[in-house]
């Protein structure tokens, strides 16, 4: 086939989609907010990212058996068994996140702050 030769084509129906990314974000966490816009080479086209600091404090350590089966032999196995043949476990250790609390303007990133907080009787 030659570059001048003409190729039959069928026409073809589109549909037109919409689509739409939301996230809600407060004024406190927009005050010290970065937003970047990324070129994405594999997607061909770009991605924004917004990027924010907030207080937190490490909770408590949250600890559960890793599937159906590790709850079962912890809830019936015997204890010699258990002992052999410990339950495998999942853990996670939570965050209180504090949205509201302003940040000093100082503040850099990895930084330990301490806040005094009144608290009501």
């Amino acid at each position: 086939m030659k570059y001048d030769d003409v190729v039959p084509v069928d026409t073809v129906a589109l549909e037109v989609l919409r689509f739409a990314v939301q996230q809600a974000v407060t004024k406190v966490q927009l005050q010290r907010a970065e937003i970047s816009v990324l070129e994405d080479f594999i997607g061909h086209g770009l991605r924004y990212q917004v990027r924010w600091m907030m207080a937190g404090r490490k909770g408590q350590t949250v600890s559960y058996p890793a599937d159906w089966w590790q709850a079962v032999r912890e809830r019936f196995a015997p204890a010699w068994w258990l002992k052999r043949f410990p339950v495998r476990r999942v853990t996670w250790r939570a965050w209180e996140l504090l949205p509201d609390v302003k940040l000093p303007a100082r503040l850099t990133e990895n930084a330990v702050q301490i806040f005094e907080v009144e608290r009501g009787a």
